[in-house]
């Protein structure tokens, strides 16, 4: 197992790339079960299903996790694909949860929201963070497909969004073409934002035969 487990590092060549599909497998039941000890998998590894604390431990640790993520000039605003970090509130997003006829539900610490989208040939799933006062500080949006061409239109779209107001990206990896993107699995486009005040990361990755997935992350930094 350990050898296989090094040929497919070598074989990508890209530790983001892998580091991406290694997590998501990691919190499949079946291997919470082998990473557990043969437990019942109902603990996270990561620790993600623990008590997360009181709201102000929670505020604190996600200010101390953020400082790295940090650049030098601050963003004007903070686009988070449909929202904005600072501005958007949970009512908001619930609002916008009904017009579109879908539901959020809470996380553990009952500060987050999970919302998902089904659509005729993606579905989405949204993850949002707000702090004490109900205003959203971070948001990850996950779109799974089948088809590499929408998987990239939906990266240019949320980079496009992004342009104009935050500027170019501070890192950018890979070719955002669907030639690009479908020749292999593991492949991926990324581009990255790093601000005194914002954080962006995004990316469009090829899972094999489990399609694309295009994943927004925004998070605020103040």
């Amino acid at each position: 197992m350990r050898r296989k487990v090094r040929r497919v590092l070598a074989w990508s060549g890209a530790f983001a790339v892998v580091a991406t599909v290694v997590v998501a497998a990691l919190h499949t039941p079946f291997v919470m079960h082998l990473v557990a000890g043969g437990g019942d998998g109902a603990t996270c590894p990561f620790g993600a299903d623990r008590d997360p604390g009181t709201p102000q431990q929670r505020d604190s640790r996600r200010h101390a996790a953020m400082q790295r993520l940090k650049g030098d000039v601050a963003a004007p605003s903070r686009p988070a694909g449909e929202f904005a970090l600072g501005r958007t509130t949970r009512a908001d997003l619930l609002a916008w949860a009904r017009g579109r006829g879908t539901s959020c539900r809470e996380g553990r610490d009952r500060l987050g929201l999970q919302c998902e989208v089904d659509a005729a040939s993606s579905r989405s799933v949204i993850y949002a963070d707000f702090d004490r006062a109900d205003v959203m500080v971070g948001m990850m949006s996950m779109t799974y497909s089948r088809d590499a061409e929408a998987a990239t239109a939906g990266l240019a779209a949320a980079r496009a969004a992004l342009q104009g107001v935050v500027g170019a990206p501070t890192r950018k990896s890979g070719d955002d073409t669907a030639a690009y993107l479908a020749a292999r699995p593991l492949r991926q486009a990324r581009a990255e934002y790093r601000r005194a005040n914002y954080f962006a990361s995004l990316s469009a990755t090829n899972l094999g035969p489990s399609g694309y997935l295009v994943s927004q992350v925004y998070q605020a930094l103040d």
